[in-house]
């Protein structure tokens, strides 16, 4: 093997997008109907990824703005970014939970723009948004009863929170569940009521909160909520409300980067080419299309017929024959850019030792380019004497 294809980390920019475009190929996905959708043309071009979303306190909410991408919820800024860290204001929150139960054509429309609001502070309300506060009060999300709405004023975590649970419905379950006790160590001179909504919140799966330094998990009620923060909360809802742009099914047939089959639920047969930034995510890490396997049960969310977000919720998978795990050392690629050989620095009888292991063309990656680093500890899965898939970060 010529080692002038020898790659140290210093090159992995190149080297991982070879690992991630030119991987092999798979079964072409044809012989499925195209959802009706397919023969539209699109309104307007999706913006799936920003360049803001950077950072360990905002990366991970770069898939649920991503799988919210097809419903008209969010939007960026002028400036091209997502404004990740921005708090949002009680007017917002309200915009952004109604336009996920698809209520944005009833709140803009002109009958709810025009309405009177019942508030001292109603001149406060921007004109955009006097149609959601109409909709919010007949939905009983925010109170008649209250003299100030303080639109302006950014919406607590609690208050989004209470808002969202009572948005999809859910507002006698947390009321049944009054006092409930909570997994956070910041919420217990909250209200019985509020414990009610938090704890719905929790099993439904909407918050979560954070992981503090000293490994207690909090809520943080009071603190104004970020757009990031809000994204995610809004994301989890996605599963609870009724979405056209959703499926559920199962890979029946793919081609990484032109299209994938799926046999949904109810037993029908899809074909969705993949939109041209379509985010994939499998085992929790963003990958490429060529991740996807046949039998690969998938959630889907599709813009006029084309794949947008796909995320695997149960992997098909291959049981490998051996694990390693390892430091990385550097890794071969051939004259066509496919990855053939990667090395790892493991321990062996008390001693540092290099072993290469031979990478199958159809491989698998799971991480980041900026995770692979030289040093940098990572797990390969092999089967029939070949490494099958890579993991930057390694799995527990």
């Amino acid at each position: 093997m010529n080692n002038k294809f020898w790659q140290k980390a210093a090159l992995s920019g190149l080297a991982f997008t070879l690992f991630t475009a030119g991987l092999g190929t798979v079964t072409s996905a044809q012989g499925g109907k195209q959802p009706s959708s397919a023969i539209k043309s699109p309104e307007e071009e999706l913006k799936l990824s920003f360049d803001d979303i950077q950072g360990g306190d905002v990366e991970w909410a770069a898939k649920p703005i991503a799988s919210l991408a097809t419903r008209p919820i969010f939007y960026g800024y002028p400036d091209g970014g997502f404004h990740p860290r921005k708090p949002i204001s009680r007017l917002e929150t309200l915009a952004f939970i109604l336009r996920l139960v698809d209520k944005k054509q009833q709140a803009e429309s002109s009958e709810e723009m025009n309405t009177k609001l019942p508030f001292l502070d109603a001149d406060d309300v921007s004109s955009w948004g006097v149609g959601y506060v109409s909709v919010g009060l007949k939905e009983n999300l925010i109170s008649p009863g209250e003299s100030y709405f303080y639109p302006e004023q950014g919406a607590s975590r609690l208050w989004a929170t209470k808002v969202t649970v009572k948005a999809l419905g859910l507002e006698q379950e947390a009321l049944s569940k009054k006092g409930a006790k909570l997994p956070f160590i910041d919420t217990n001179e909250l209200s019985d009521e509020d414990k009610g909504y938090l704890a719905v919140g929790v099993e439904k799966g909407l918050i979560y909160g954070f992981i503090e330094s000293n490994g207690e998990r909090t809520f943080r009620p009071h603190d104004i909520i970020t757009r990031a923060q809000y994204a995610g909360i809004l994301g989890n809802a996605g599963d609870l409300v009724q979405d056209p742009t959703l499926v559920k099914g199962r890979i029946s047939a793919v081609a990484p980067g032109q299209s994938l089959q799926v046999t949904t639920d109810l037993g029908e047969t899809f074909t969705y080419p993949f939109y041209k930034d379509a985010h994939v995510y499998k085992n929790g890490s963003k990958v490429s299309s060529y991740a996807l396997n046949t039998g690969d049960q998938i959630k889907l969310r599709h813009h006029y017929g084309s794949a947008v977000f796909i995320e695997v919720t149960k992997n098909a998978g291959i049981t490998p024959d051996f694990t390693v795990t390892g430091e990385f050392e550097g890794m071969l690629v051939n004259s066509n850019g496919q990855i053939t050989t990667v090395s790892l620095k493991r321990a062996l009888n008390g001693s540092a030792a290099s072993t290469r292991y031979t990478v199958s063309p159809n491989v698998v990656i799971y991480g980041k380019e900026s995770d692979l680093t030289v040093n940098k500890m990572i797990k390969l899965d092999g089967k029939d004497g070949v490494i099958v898939a890579i993991y930057l970060t390694p799995q527990k």
